[in-house]
């Protein structure tokens, strides 16, 4: 039997690592009304951003985007396109289901 789980901190871990290179995952989500949605072909924007010095406002800045995963995805036109996500609204990546205990 295929193992269908991953936890929140594994899937945290390939994403961050999947910002090196050109890999796309895909993955599925709920949205703030309670509806799913689903993006495939996504990748991660982080190392697109770049970092200022830590002041206090820039850190004030990063308390209030703590949480939330910086992605870009596909469209049909072959543009990437960039969006945000909550971390606690990911259902599964790659189809495996996320486990969010750990």
């Amino acid at each position: 039997m295929a193992n269908t789980k991953i936890y929140l901190k594994d899937a945290f871990r390939q994403i961050k690592m999947a910002s090196t290179s050109d890999k796309t995952f895909s993955i599925s989500y709920r949205k703030m009304d309670g509806s799913f949605g689903s993006k495939s072909e996504c990748r991660n924007r982080s190392g697109h951003i770049h970092k200022r010095k830590s002041d206090f406002s820039s850190i004030r800045h990063e308390t209030r985007q703590a949480g939330r995963a910086y992605l870009e995805y596909k469209t049909s036109t072959g543009r990437w396109q960039p969006f945000e996500i909550y971390w606690c609204l990911l259902v599964s990546f790659n189809s495996y289901t996320i486990d969010h205990r750990y």
